[in-house]
């Protein structure tokens, strides 16, 4: 009776920890340039607070906040131009308490608003959304 209770206790742990993340759930739902990881805002561009920076040479999107407490930095190996594209980058970010890099991650071009210049990336494998902006 224990094990079946013990079974039936971990089955429902596991269930509950299976998160599942809709990209239009989550980064559809942001306007502004930003960086959402596994469904949490990790970081938001403030246009008071806030500066962003786009160097095409180097296909490199750079937000921060104006002290460089907060930031993310992605750098991706070709430009992004189409919907559906997919693009290798490099992504540098801040968290509460460390500075984290990942490397060689694969994102989809979800959306482009060409008049804003904004670009919806996600990436699938690590659950990341980005939001940036060309200028």
């Amino acid at each position: 009776m224990k094990i079946k209770i013990f079974v039936a206790l971990l089955l429902s742990a596991v269930f509950v920890s299976c998160e599942e993340y809709k990209v239009d759930e989550i980064l559809f739902t942001k306007e502004e340039v930003s960086l959402i990881v596994k469904g949490v805002v990790v970081f938001e561009y403030d246009g008071d607070t806030c500066q962003m920076a786009y160097n095409a040479r180097n296909n490199e999107f750079r937000a921060m906040d104006d002290d460089m407490a907060d930031y993310f930095v992605l750098k991706c190996s070709s430009d992004i131009s189409t919907e559906g594209q997919e693009v290798v980058a490099d992504l540098k970010y801040t968290t509460a308490s460390n500075v984290r890099t990942e490397k060689e991650l694969t994102f989809k071009v979800e959306r482009i608003l060409p008049a804003s210049g904004k670009y919806w990336l996600w990436c699938q494998s690590k659950k990341i959304g980005v939001v940036v902006r060309k200028f």
